[in-house]
């Protein structure tokens, strides 16, 4: 039970990093001066990614691939448990069930993944981006 303690805290200290990391980031604003007009030219306004859709994808991927880090991070906490269980079963039971829950996780990221793709190029009749 201990470990479990540990392994919550650590995820809900990677998933409050990631967060505060997504939310700030977006706020900078490259600028680039224009050579025909020597002023400086915002990088926002050449972006491809003009509409909610395209935002919103980009920002359900990201999610998705960091929580699909975690899930294989803690799969490989779950593989250490194991490995190190010495015999002990209800470590090694302690540990399967970890390696299990994650590998499910990691399932339903992917179809989850797969389905947010395809929703959402099917409904602009678009290729999803790339």
């Amino acid at each position: 039970m201990k470990y479990l303690s540990k392994l919550r805290s650590l995820i809900i200290l990677a998933m409050v990093s990631g967060l505060l990391l997504s939310t700030t980031l977006p706020m900078v604003s490259a600028q680039l001066i224009d050579p025909n007009t020597d002023k400086p030219k915002n990088l926002n306004d050449a972006s491809p990614y003009n509409n909610f859709r395209d935002v919103a994808l980009i920002m359900i991927d990201f999610f998705l691939s960091f929580l699909g880090f975690i899930a294989v991070v803690i799969v490989m906490y779950g593989g250490v448990l194991y490995v190190t269980a010495a015999g002990h079963q209800d470590k090694v039971d302690t540990a399967k069930k970890i390696i299990t829950y994650a590998a499910l996780g990691l399932i339903v990221i992917l179809l989850s993944y797969a389905f947010v793709n395809t929703i959402l190029a099917a409904g602009t009749g678009q290729a999803p981006l790339n």
